[in-house]
């Protein structure tokens, strides 16, 4: 995510995580440490989930105007990407 950030420079681009208990890494000193500039973690315990990860994440959206895209953080997204999802949602 911060690869498609930093090649788009997307000013509307806002990162959010939910995020279980994880163990392996902190996920918030990393987005601190990155070039993101504006993203929100919504912490969530016990079984993850998927649909309660994607409601509760959206849930944290108030701009009845912002384009969500949910997506798994291990895929592999071309930066235009972004451009084609605000073509087919305006």
């Amino acid at each position: 995510m911060e690869r498609i950030y930093k090649e788009t420079k997307d000013r509307n681009f806002h990162l959010i995580i939910s995020d279980y208990e994880n163990k392996d890494i902190d996920v918030e000193d990393v987005l601190r440490k990155s070039e993101i500039p504006k993203y929100t973690i919504v912490s969530e315990t016990g079984d993850f989930i998927k649909t309660k990860a994607y409601n509760e994440a959206v849930s944290t959206v108030k701009d009845p105007n912002a384009i969500i895209f949910l997506v798994d953080l291990h895929l592999e997204i071309a930066s235009g990407f972004l451009e084609s999802i605000r073509k087919v949602s305006i």
